[in-house]
């Protein structure tokens, strides 16, 4: 219980930061965010309260349209108003990107831009990806039994490329050479059992 005594005079010395530090950042799309139609049934309905813009994409996507991949996910332990909610890590990249049929452009160039790059960047703190929207892209559905992993590790171990790669990184990543389970992926995500939508955001931007 705080109780305060006006008739004491007091004086605080507090810090004064003159310059805000960002603490994340990220690079808002030349164009805008490309959204596949199963999602956009639930995406639309959130964005219209918002005066967010938005227009069916007709045309072939752009060239070095781009792909984000995550490389670390974490997923809080308790819910959040009925969210289970995600932080993740990763980058974008432009990838070959197969064409879809409608898909729902959201352009950056709009009054509501600066919402518009909170919403479906990743990283950002209220994004739908950290609201846990899209928390099944990120979940793995199939793996590689150990057993199995291993006599796939020694097969492909056999091309010179892959070996090469890997020994590289034995020698350079200390957290590879001392984790077993990663080294089982680096040969898994080789392998063409792997599946390639696992944590890929299947939102994509340009």
């Amino acid at each position: 219980m705080i109780k305060y005594f006006p008739e004491v005079p007091q004086t605080w010395k507090v810090p004064f930061y003159e310059e805000l530090v960002p603490g994340l950042e990220t690079v808002a799309p030349e164009l805008g965010y490309f959204i596949q139609a199963q999602d956009a049934s639930w995406i639309l309905p959130r964005l219209a309260p918002h005066g967010i813009q938005h227009r069916k994409w007709k045309k072939p996507l752009p060239a070095s349209t781009q792909v984000f991949r995550a490389t670390k996910t974490q997923f809080s332990p308790t819910s959040i108003e009925g969210h289970q909610t995600l932080i993740v890590e990763g980058s974008w990249k432009p990838e070959d990107v197969a064409e879809a049929a409608d898909l729902i452009f959201v352009p950056i160039q709009q009054p509501k831009a600066r919402l518009v790059v909170e919403f479906f960047e990743p990283t950002a703190k209220d994004s739908f990806v950290s609201w846990g929207f899209f928390n099944k892209i990120f979940e793995a559905k199939e793996y590689m039994e150990d057993y199995v992993a291993e006599d796939v590790a020694h097969e492909m171990l056999k091309d010179g490329a892959i070996r090469d790669e890997f020994e590289k990184k034995l020698k350079t990543d200390e957290a590879f050479a001392k984790d077993p389970a990663v080294r089982f992926e680096f040969f898994y995500r080789k392998h063409p059992s792997w599946d390639d939508r696992f944590n890929k955001y299947p939102v994509w931007k340009k």
